[in-house]
C-alpha cells in the first residue's frame, strides 16, 4: 500500500498539528522513516510527536547518541539517527534489530528512523506498519512534508 499526502509547514504550530494528526495513525507497532536534508525538521517532528503524547522532558536529537528511548503511556518510542553510520555493519551490536523482537504485548512500539537510506528497508519487519515522511525545504525556505504509507 502506498498512498501519499503533502502538508505545508509554515510555522511550528503546523508541525505540531501534523504531529498530532499522524500520531493518531500510529497504532500497535509502527515504524516511521524520516527522510530529508539536514535541518529540515526530522528531529523536531519526533519532538512534536512526543509532546503530543504528553512527554514534557527535553527531547534531543539522537545525532551523536545514535538512539534515544522514551516510555510514554501509549507507546515505547525509539528514535534513531543513522546519519553517522558508514555501513550496515555498524548497526550490529547497537540493539537496532533487537527492538523488533522484544515485545511484551502490553504497549505499542514506535520506531522513528532518521536517514533510513543507511539501512536495508527490506529487512524491516513487515508485521509492523510503516510510514515514510519526506521533509522538503525549497530555496525560499518553505517547508513541506510528504506522508507515504509503505505497508
Amino acid at each position: 500500500m502506498l498512498d501519499s499526502r503533502a502538508y505545508k509547514i509554515d510555522r511550528i504550530e503546523d508541525l505540531q498539528k501534523f504531529a498530532v494528526e499522524l500520531s493518531s495513525e500510529l497504532v500497535g507497532n509502527s515504524i516511521v522513516l524520516l527522510r530529508g536534508p539536514m535541518a529540515s525538521g526530522k528531529s523536531e517532528f519526533v519532538r512534536q510527536i512526543l509532546h503530543a503524547q504528553g512527554e514534557s522532558l527535553t527531547v534531543a536529537s539522537p545525532t551523536f547518541a545514535l538512539q534515544l528511548s522514551y516510555d510514554l503511556p501509549r507507546a515505547h518510542v525509539e528514535h534513531w539517527d543513522l546519519y553517522r553510520l558508514q555501513s550496515m555493519d555498524e548497526l550490529e551490536g547497537t540493539g537496532f534489530w533487537d527492538q523488533f523482537q522484544i515485545l511484551d504485548g502490553t504497549v505499542s512500539n514506535w520506531v522513528f528512523i532518521e536517514w533510513p537510506e543507511r539501512l536495508e528497508i527490506s529487512q524491516l519487519p513487515r508485521q509492523w506498519s510503516c510510514l515514510e515522511l519526506h521533509f522538503h525545504v525549497d530555496a525560499a525556505g518553505a517547508r513541506t512534508v510528504t506522508h507515504l504509507r509503505r505497508w
